[in-house]
């Protein structure tokens, strides 16, 4: 970290960008910028654009806004946390049996499921994408 830049105006990602080039200008280290962590919020998405966009044109620095993007480790693990929690309120489920499995009990008059938020197979899959990213990244980091 860097610095803590307190942004009066609004937190679009072209801002942003400028308050993050402001920091690594002072720094000195343009052309040394490797990577920048943060959580997939979709300004911080246009900030690297608009980062990657000053970099070249004052200084001539091909960086890729979608490679440097590291994501934290901290929010991949939230958004698991919270999409295995979605789909613990989502499916009716009996209690565990002896072989630690869940098993749900079709029933004619309800549906197996409850949606409660009309997206079950939106948060199944995200449930799914972040898990396949933290085994991603426990690879990596056990090389």
């Amino acid at each position: 970290m860097l610095a803590f830049d307190h942004v009066t105006r609004s937190h679009t990602g072209y801002q942003l960008a400028n308050v993050v080039f402001a920091v690594v200008e002072k720094f000195d280290i343009c052309n040394k910028l490797f990577c920048i962590t943060a959580d997939n919020a979709s300004n911080n998405d246009k900030m690297f654009e608009s980062l990657a966009s000053l970099l070249k044109a004052n200084y001539a620095v091909d960086w890729d806004p979608i490679a440097m993007h590291v994501c934290c480790m901290n929010h991949i693990i939230n958004l698991a946390v919270q999409a295995f929690l979605h789909k613990l309120k989502v499916i009716k489920a009996k209690p565990i049996e002896s072989d630690s499995t869940f098993h749900k009990e079709p029933n004619e008059d309800t549906d197996d499921v409850e949606d409660l938020d009309g997206d079950s197979d939106q948060a199944s899959m995200l449930f799914t994408q972040t898990l396949l990213k933290l085994r991603s990244i426990a690879k990596v980091c056990c090389l």
